[in-house]
């Protein structure tokens, strides 16, 4: 039996440096990490509408830190909306489609 090993995997997007975030509140910087690194938890709470859930399992260590600045509703929507967009990702968490298709090459 084959074994997919997510901890391997996890410990080369980490050492590859996937793209993070610097978010700047109430004069501290936090780093949020890329949107492959959320936990999935986090996109379900964001379709619910819990933004703030959803940044304390992202920001994790950091929560306590960035909610002492008492981010809005509106201050965590713009994040997480922020970062998704800039990752190319939905809020089901996934990739988004390209807006024009592909031409036909004809062959199958």
């Amino acid at each position: 039996m084959a074994v997919i090993d997510l901890d391997a995997a996890r410990a080369e997007a980490e050492a590859g440096g996937v793209e993070a975030h610097q978010v700047k509140l109430g004069g501290e910087t936090f780093t949020i990490p890329a949107v492959e690194q959320w936990p999935v938890a986090a996109i379900k709470s964001i379709r619910e509408g819990a933004f703030d859930d959803a940044l304390a399992l992202i920001l994790d260590d950091d929560w306590p830190r960035f909610s002492e600045q008492r981010p809005t509703l509106a201050d965590c929507k713009v994040l997480v909306d922020g970062i998704m967009e800039t990752q190319g990702v939905d809020d089901a968490g996934n990739s988004r489609r390209s807006s024009s298709s592909s031409a036909s090459t004809g062959k199958r």
